[in-house]
């Protein structure tokens, strides 16, 4: 950034009061006195002129203002800095993103979106006896691997009167290159359910799902999950490699003896070395934060009880959003969203559903994103004024937070079904 000249402005004023001062003192000496004055003076006047527009040009253009005395009130941020903040989000018809300056939307552009059409994948089909159907997709943390199921299922039986499902026959995994589009046959996920001993099929119905795959390392990230138990402890890590299973360490919810505590969708970081769960007693909050590698205790515990609306039951820390560096979490309750500094533990609320009633339609609290310049936390919000939850007529409102604009709130997209459960 440029910035005024004062060296060369003082230059000038000191060139002016010398060029003054020496026609001041000028002695009368022929009778061409009166021009030279006259020539002097203009002369001067043309000085000042210059250095008075030069100050008020350059000043203007090039000092910045003080945004700590007189913060900014516009939500307007210059594409370069933010022409990539964008986000994945679902809508009926896919997967989008969108621009978050810009609001320009288009369909998401991921290989693996495309996954069904790969190589050495079977086809999905209908008939009366029976219909195959792609049920699962697992990216790796890197994307260059997915793990893919497909589930036949009995078109001789009625649909499950609790979720509409059919009963399942069998599932087939595949190990897909993203890269060559090439799949082949696996046994991944099946092994690391079998390894964890829990009852119900590994592929639908069972008690534990596998979140994050780290095709590097090898190591599948899960945790218990299902209906009837929640997102809960322990966190379970798996090698691919050697078949071996850690689980967190006196947080089980399925032991007496142990803990329970709640797994918040996004626990794990980016890197997928850490991860973070949720411990409440009463309306005591502790968030703990293990290293991926260490499930005996956790690394740090952090006192989140100030984030607990105890004047509705049933409030908890459902879904956070790791900063790409890590030492940042945004974490979002029910009605509320908030900043927690993993490095000195400082907690600030960033936005509060004001929405008065009871239905329970204040935030979709199931996810929440950041975007990749760290600017804005992005949400999905209920239009209370549309909404009719009891014809499940969900209107959805995609928002984002400008953590540089005192945390303003932007509305990106309003239609019905939005959701944020893509990254998930």
């Amino acid at each position: 950034m440029e910035y005024a000249d004062n060296n060369k402005l003082n230059e000038s004023n000191s060139e002016v009061g010398n060029q003054e001062q020496s026609f001041s003192s000028i002695p009368p000496k022929n009778s061409n006195r009166n021009l030279k004055i006259l020539v002097g003076v203009l002369i001067v006047l043309l000085v000042i002129g210059v250095g008075v527009a030069s100050f008020y040009i350059f000043g203007n253009k090039t000092v910045p203002k003080n945004e700590l005395t007189k913060p900014k009130v516009s939500n307007q941020i210059t594409p370069s800095q933010q022409k990539n903040d964008t986000i994945l989000f679902n809508r009926s018809n896919g997967i989008y993103e969108i621009n978050i300056l810009t609001k320009e939307l288009k369909p998401s552009t991921n290989p693996a979106d495309g996954i069904i059409q790969f190589i050495g994948l079977p086809k999905e089909v209908k008939n009366k006896q029976t219909s195959i159907s792609l049920t699962r997709t697992l990216v790796s943390q890197d994307k260059t691997k997915a793990i893919v199921v497909f589930t036949t299922f009995d078109e001789t039986q009625k649909p499950s009167e609790f979720n509409g499902s059919l009963p399942t026959l069998k599932a087939d995994e595949f190990i897909c290159d993203i890269a060559t589009q090439k799949c082949s046959t696996t046994d991944s996920l099946a092994s690391a359910y079998k390894a964890t001993g829990l009852a119900g099929k590994w592929f639908g119905g069972g008690m534990l799902w596998w979140y994050k795959w780290d095709s590097v390392k090898n190591l599948f990230y899960g945790h218990l999950s299902g209906e009837g138990i929640g997102n809960a402890s322990p966190v379970y890590v798996f090698n691919l490699n050697n078949k071996s299973l850690q689980q967190t360490t006196g947080y089980n919810s399925l032991d007496e003896k142990e803990k329970r505590a709640g797994v918040p969708a996004g626990a794990f970081s980016p890197s997928l070395n850490r991860f973070v769960m949720v411990e409440s007693n009463n309306n005591k909050w502790d968030l703990l934060l293990y290293e991926s590698n260490n499930l005996s205790a956790p690394l740090k515990k952090y006192d989140v009880s100030s984030m607990n609306d105890t004047a509705y039951n049933g409030s908890g820390i459902d879904s956070v959003v790791w900063s790409a560096d890590e030492k940042t979490l945004v974490l979002e309750t029910n009605k509320q969203i908030f900043t927690l500094n993993l490095e000195n533990g400082e907690i600030a609320l960033k936005y509060t559903d004001t929405t008065q009633d009871e239905s329970g339609l204040w935030l979709d609290f199931n996810a929440v994103d950041l975007s990749p310049s760290g600017r804005y936390i992005v949400f999905v919000d209920y239009d209370k004024r549309k909404t009719l939850y009891s014809e499940n007529k969900l209107e959805t409102v995609l928002k984002a937070i400008d953590l540089k604009d005192n945390n303003n709130v932007i509305e990106l997209l309003h239609e019905e079904g939005l959701s944020l459960y893509y990254q998930q």
